[in-house]
Protein backbone atom coordinates (compact mmCIF):
# COMPACT_ATOMS: atom_id res chain seq x y z
CA UNK A 1 0.00 0.00 0.00
CA UNK A 2 1.56 3.35 -1.69
CA UNK A 3 1.13 7.18 0.32
CA UNK A 4 -2.09 7.63 -2.10
CA UNK A 5 -4.08 4.14 -0.75
CA UNK A 6 -3.51 5.51 2.51
CA UNK A 7 -5.10 9.08 1.79
CA UNK A 8 -7.48 7.57 -0.28
CA UNK A 9 -8.72 4.98 2.66
CA UNK A 10 -8.51 7.76 5.10
CA UNK A 11 -10.72 10.22 3.61
CA UNK A 12 -8.34 13.05 4.51
CA UNK A 13 -9.15 15.18 2.04
CA UNK A 14 -12.92 15.36 2.74
CA UNK A 15 -14.48 18.66 3.93
CA UNK A 16 -15.55 19.33 7.27
CA UNK A 17 -18.48 19.56 8.00
CA UNK A 18 -20.33 22.70 9.34
CA UNK A 19 -20.77 22.45 13.01
CA UNK A 20 -22.37 26.28 12.65
CA UNK A 21 -20.77 28.32 15.51
CA UNK A 22 -19.11 27.48 18.29
CA UNK A 23 -20.54 27.79 21.84
CA UNK A 24 -19.25 30.85 23.90
CA UNK A 25 -16.69 29.28 26.51
CA UNK A 26 -17.70 29.52 30.04
CA UNK A 27 -15.69 32.24 31.85
CA UNK A 28 -14.52 31.75 35.45
CA UNK A 29 -16.69 34.56 36.60
CA UNK A 30 -19.52 32.91 35.22
CA UNK A 31 -19.02 29.46 36.29
CA UNK A 32 -20.44 30.54 39.85
CA UNK A 33 -23.83 31.48 38.59
CA UNK A 34 -24.48 28.43 36.43
CA UNK A 35 -27.17 26.21 37.43
CA UNK A 36 -28.17 28.74 39.63
CA UNK A 37 -32.48 29.64 39.71
CA UNK A 38 -34.67 32.57 40.55
CA UNK A 39 -36.00 30.76 43.33
CA UNK A 40 -34.01 28.54 46.38
CA UNK A 41 -37.31 26.62 46.84
CA UNK A 42 -38.18 24.27 43.90
CA UNK A 43 -41.59 25.91 43.18
CA UNK A 44 -43.81 23.83 40.24
CA UNK A 45 -46.55 26.39 38.48
CA UNK A 46 -49.21 26.25 40.96
CA UNK A 47 -46.21 27.82 43.85
CA UNK A 48 -45.34 30.19 41.14
CA UNK A 49 -48.59 31.49 40.94
CA UNK A 50 -48.94 31.58 44.64
CA UNK A 51 -45.90 34.00 44.44
CA UNK A 52 -47.70 36.44 41.92
CA UNK A 53 -50.96 36.72 43.58
CA UNK A 54 -48.84 37.58 47.01
CA UNK A 55 -46.55 39.82 45.37
CA UNK A 56 -49.79 41.81 44.22
CA UNK A 57 -50.49 42.55 47.49
CA UNK A 58 -49.62 46.02 48.66
CA UNK A 59 -47.98 44.95 51.73
CA UNK A 60 -45.94 43.19 50.09
CA UNK A 61 -45.28 45.39 47.14
CA UNK A 62 -44.12 47.78 50.19
CA UNK A 63 -40.70 45.55 50.39
CA UNK A 64 -39.86 46.18 46.89
CA UNK A 65 -39.49 42.35 46.70
CA UNK A 66 -40.27 40.43 43.43
CA UNK A 67 -42.55 37.76 42.76
CA UNK A 68 -39.55 34.79 42.73
CA UNK A 69 -38.98 35.90 46.30
CA UNK A 70 -43.29 35.68 47.51
CA UNK A 71 -43.06 32.02 45.75
CA UNK A 72 -39.93 31.24 48.07
CA UNK A 73 -41.40 31.95 51.31
CA UNK A 74 -44.80 31.12 50.66
CA UNK A 75 -43.75 27.54 49.12
CA UNK A 76 -41.07 27.54 52.29
CA UNK A 77 -44.32 28.04 54.85
CA UNK A 78 -46.75 25.81 53.02
CA UNK A 79 -45.02 23.15 51.28
CA UNK A 80 -44.83 19.69 53.29
CA UNK A 81 -41.24 18.71 52.29
CA UNK A 82 -39.49 21.94 50.70
CA UNK A 83 -36.62 21.24 48.28
CA UNK A 84 -34.40 23.46 47.42
CA UNK A 85 -31.88 24.73 45.17
CA UNK A 86 -29.05 27.26 44.34
CA UNK A 87 -30.72 30.55 43.68
CA UNK A 88 -29.26 33.58 41.59
CA UNK A 89 -30.19 35.75 44.68
CA UNK A 90 -27.92 34.79 47.16
CA UNK A 91 -29.22 37.22 49.80
CA UNK A 92 -32.41 34.95 49.89
CA UNK A 93 -30.64 31.67 49.62
CA UNK A 94 -28.58 32.68 53.16
CA UNK A 95 -31.44 33.68 55.00
CA UNK A 96 -33.66 31.42 53.96
CA UNK A 97 -30.70 28.57 54.96
CA UNK A 98 -30.46 30.55 58.52
CA UNK A 99 -34.58 29.55 58.63
CA UNK A 100 -34.96 26.22 57.92
CA UNK A 101 -32.08 25.21 60.30
CA UNK A 102 -33.50 26.71 63.36
CA UNK A 103 -36.23 24.32 65.27
CA UNK A 104 -38.68 27.46 65.85
CA UNK A 105 -39.20 27.34 61.84
CA UNK A 106 -40.35 23.76 62.76
CA UNK A 107 -42.50 24.39 64.91
CA UNK A 108 -44.02 27.19 62.73
CA UNK A 109 -44.03 24.56 59.78
CA UNK A 110 -46.01 22.65 61.74
CA UNK A 111 -48.78 24.66 61.81
CA UNK A 112 -48.25 26.67 58.25
CA UNK A 113 -47.73 23.36 55.77
CA UNK A 114 -50.56 22.81 53.56
CA UNK A 115 -52.41 25.66 55.23
CA UNK A 116 -52.81 28.32 52.72
CA UNK A 117 -53.96 31.13 54.88
CA UNK A 118 -51.36 30.58 57.59
CA UNK A 119 -48.71 30.08 54.87
CA UNK A 120 -49.97 34.11 53.56
CA UNK A 121 -49.66 34.89 56.53
CA UNK A 122 -45.80 33.68 57.27
CA UNK A 123 -44.60 34.57 53.83
CA UNK A 124 -45.40 38.07 54.46
CA UNK A 125 -43.51 38.25 58.06
CA UNK A 126 -40.86 36.76 56.11
CA UNK A 127 -40.72 38.98 53.32
CA UNK A 128 -40.78 42.20 55.85
CA UNK A 129 -37.80 40.52 57.92
CA UNK A 130 -35.57 39.62 54.59
CA UNK A 131 -36.71 43.22 52.78
CA UNK A 132 -34.76 44.75 56.11
CA UNK A 133 -32.09 42.18 56.25
CA UNK A 134 -31.16 42.75 52.57
CA UNK A 135 -31.60 46.49 52.68
CA UNK A 136 -28.99 46.60 55.48
CA UNK A 137 -26.63 44.14 53.90
CA UNK A 138 -26.86 46.04 51.05
CA UNK A 139 -25.77 49.41 52.71
CA UNK A 140 -22.98 47.69 54.60
CA UNK A 141 -21.67 46.05 52.20
CA UNK A 142 -17.89 47.29 51.18
CA UNK A 143 -16.02 47.22 48.14
CA UNK A 144 -15.84 43.93 46.89
CA UNK A 145 -17.55 42.35 49.85
CA UNK A 146 -20.00 42.73 52.35
CA UNK A 147 -21.90 41.11 55.61
CA UNK A 148 -23.60 38.77 52.85
CA UNK A 149 -20.65 37.45 51.52
CA UNK A 150 -19.90 33.79 51.44
CA UNK A 151 -17.84 32.83 54.57
CA UNK A 152 -18.44 36.03 56.24
CA UNK A 153 -19.17 35.56 59.73
CA UNK A 154 -20.66 38.88 60.39
CA UNK A 155 -22.93 38.01 57.63
CA UNK A 156 -24.20 34.66 59.23
CA UNK A 157 -24.80 36.63 62.40
CA UNK A 158 -27.05 38.82 60.78
CA UNK A 159 -28.87 36.17 58.59
CA UNK A 160 -29.40 34.13 61.71
CA UNK A 161 -31.03 37.52 63.66
CA UNK A 162 -33.20 38.19 60.66
CA UNK A 163 -34.76 34.80 60.26
CA UNK A 164 -35.58 34.56 64.06
CA UNK A 165 -37.44 37.99 63.96
CA UNK A 166 -39.52 36.49 60.94
CA UNK A 167 -39.94 33.21 62.40
CA UNK A 168 -41.28 34.63 65.84
CA UNK A 169 -43.48 37.66 64.25
CA UNK A 170 -44.75 34.88 61.79
CA UNK A 171 -45.50 32.18 64.57
CA UNK A 172 -47.18 35.15 67.14
CA UNK A 173 -49.87 36.01 64.17
CA UNK A 174 -50.56 32.42 62.85
CA UNK A 175 -51.30 31.21 66.86
CA UNK A 176 -53.45 34.20 66.97
CA UNK A 177 -55.45 33.09 64.16
CA UNK A 178 -56.03 29.43 65.08
CA UNK A 179 -56.84 30.74 68.21
CA UNK A 180 -59.54 32.73 66.68
CA UNK A 181 -60.75 29.95 64.39
CA UNK A 182 -61.03 27.45 67.11
CA UNK A 183 -63.24 29.63 69.12
CA UNK A 184 -65.51 30.72 65.99
CA UNK A 185 -65.25 26.57 65.95
CA UNK A 186 -64.10 26.68 62.16
CA UNK A 187 -60.56 25.54 60.63
CA UNK A 188 -57.68 27.66 60.45
CA UNK A 189 -57.19 27.54 56.67
CA UNK A 190 -57.52 25.29 53.20
CA UNK A 191 -55.45 22.03 53.48
CA UNK A 192 -54.42 20.26 50.26
CA UNK A 193 -53.74 23.38 48.24
CA UNK A 194 -56.90 25.11 47.82
CA UNK A 195 -57.02 28.92 47.31
CA UNK A 196 -57.63 30.46 50.98
CA UNK A 197 -59.65 33.81 51.79
CA UNK A 198 -57.78 36.78 50.67
CA UNK A 199 -55.57 38.10 53.74
CA UNK A 200 -57.04 41.27 55.52
CA UNK A 201 -53.70 42.41 55.46
CA UNK A 202 -53.47 42.66 51.84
Amino acid sequence: MNPDDLLRMLDLSAPLPDIGDAPEPILPGDAAAAGRHPTAVVCDEWAMRRGRELAACPRWEATGLDENAAADFHALAFDPQAEFQPCEDRTREKFIGAMVETPEFHALHSETMLDDYAAQIAALHFGDQFAEFKRKSEAEKPEGGGITGEGDIAGEVAAIGAAGKAIAAAAGEVKELKEAMGALGMGAGEKGGKRALRMSSC
